[in-house]
């Protein structure tokens, strides 16, 4: 990722989104962040009697095809209006890597998103470049076009977007690809392929897929729309299908989890004992000594299981506290349950199970996360 939050696709990858669209004669397509022009070649080759209208915050120069239309452009400038130099207001297909970073929500937006529908996205905690591509993507696009456009994996399975995935659903969505890990060069980033039609979803199902790493895809599953809410990657439906039958959730068994309140370099400052992601160790088990701490949230005591909510390689790396009391950092979920319950979900967390359940859980573009409300999902097998 550069200092745009710009990833550039593979050329497998591009194929791949480009041959899920099955406009077979488009007259005009869009590519905004053009980028490498990877997507733009892959488009050309299959349609190249279209015309190609294309934007990039940066000049390009191999951009020479008279066929392709060329506009230099900050899409996330909203002190410019978005007006673009097209051939013709009649998008038929739009193809887009969008870049990603987090932005602040405003009321800028607000109109961009009623036009489209996505009115819940205004209630959004906080929006991303990707989201509004997508937006801008959409408001272009004429009626009955087509959208692919490579999505991050904070949009496709974050709780904080379930609003987005709620509008989202309002479109006649042909297929989500989820792509395999690290196909992006100097990152580990998770995406996803996203193909639309720009029409109303009638549909009360939709397919999910998963692709290798040779661009070919080589999974799919057929998921009821309303359960993509919560929800888009295959993995996580995958998985979800093949759970132990006879078990409860931490959520039916009343099980109690917070995190810590304070960062790392704030306990440093605070010059107290603490526990932190760099403290698991291989026997997964930890012995704090005595303290006369009280009862807070963001400590641990005996007993507890504390879990790394966060970390590109270290979440879901867990322990369980066998004596004494120490504060936790906000890295760190612990989990508090009755007695009969710690071993059994101990023992379910050092299972293929419990690596398998990690794996289908976490969420993030570079960074993996596992929240509090996930982690209430967690099935402990019963004996």
């Amino acid at each position: 990722m550069d200092e745009l939050g710009r990833y550039y696709t593979d050329s497998k990858f591009s194929k791949l989104l480009v041959n899920q669209l099955n406009t077979k004669t488009p007259a005009h397509i869009l590519d905004l962040g053009v980028g490498d022009g990877a997507l733009l070649n892959a488009a050309i080759d299959k349609w190249n009697k279209a015309y190609y209208s294309v934007v990039d915050i940066e000049e390009k120069t191999f951009v020479k095809n008279p066929r392709i239309n060329f506009t230099k452009k900050d899409l996330l400038n909203f002190s410019e209006e978005l007006t673009l130099n097209l051939f013709n207001d009649q998008i038929d297909i739009a193809i887009c890597n969008p870049p990603y970073k987090k932005i602040k929500n405003s009321k800028l937006y607000a109109k961009l998103f009623y036009d489209i529908g996505f009115r819940s996205c205004t209630n959004l905690k906080y929006l991303t470049s990707d989201l509004l591509f997508l937006a801008f993507n959409l408001s272009l696009l004429k009626k009955g076009g087509q959208l692919g456009i490579i999505l991050p994996d904070t949009l496709m399975t974050s709780f904080d977007f379930e609003l987005f995935r709620k509008d989202l659903l309002q479109y006649d969505i042909i297929s989500i690809i989820e792509l395999p890990e690290q196909i992006f060069k100097k990152t580990e980033a998770k995406t996803y392929i996203l193909v639309l039609n720009n029409i109303l979803n009638e549909n009360k199902f939709t397919h999910l897929f998963q692709a290798n790493k040779s661009g070919n895809i080589i999974s799919k599953k057929r998921i009821p729309s309303n359960y993509l809410i919560k929800r888009m990657d295959f993995s996580f439906y995958f998985f979800k299908n093949n759970q132990i039958k006879n078990s409860i959730s931490l959520k039916e068994i009343g099980a109690k989890i917070s995190r810590g309140r304070n960062s790392k370099k704030e306990l440093q400052n605070l010059e107290i004992p603490f526990f932190h992601t760099s403290n698991f160790n291989l026997k997964n088990e930890v012995y704090f000594p005595p303290t006369k701490l009280q009862a807070e949230n963001n400590f641990a005591i005996k007993n507890d299981i504390l879990i790394a909510r966060v970390g590109s390689r270290c979440v879901g790396k867990f322990c369980l506290v066998k004596s004494g009391e120490r504060t936790i950092s906000d890295c760190i979920l612990k989990v508090s349950l009755r007695e009969e319950f710690v071993l059994l979900f101990f023992n379910a967390l050092n299972s293929d199970y419990g690596k398998n359940w990690f794996r289908a859980y976490s969420h993030g573009v570079c960074a993996k996360v596992i929240s509090k409300n996930d982690l209430l999902d967690f099935r402990i097998p019963l004996p």
